[in-house]
């Protein structure tokens, strides 16, 4: 994971203006749409709907390879399904992610 340390203006300005940053937590808050069923933030991204914390991960850490899924470094800490921070965001393997769940 990459040691930089991320803003929201790093991003493209239509996805900026659609956070908000949480100034106790430290979380990016999608203000946008939200998926309805699984509560996280959506966004249009190179012509098909993406999950927002997705698309921030792509474009200021890299490419998510493929097996592979974002999510919190510490559910524990960050629990919000809209927080698209990716200081906070990590890419690892499907089994990972369901052991880290438990």
């Amino acid at each position: 994971m990459s040691h930089a340390v991320y803003r929201p203006s790093d991003l493209p300005s239509r996805m900026a203006r659609k956070i908000e940053v949480d100034a106790e937590s430290g979380c990016w808050l999608w203000t946008g749409s939200c998926n309805r069923a699984s509560g996280y933030g959506q966004v249009s991204y190179q012509g098909k709907t993406d999950l927002v914390h997705r698309v921030a991960f792509k474009l200021l850490v890299g490419e998510i390879r493929e097996g592979f899924q974002v999510r919190h470094t510490d559910p524990r800490r960050c629990r919000h399904t809209r927080c698209c921070n990716p200081n906070r965001l990590e890419a690892v393997i499907k089994e990972e992610s369901v052991v880290r769940s438990d």
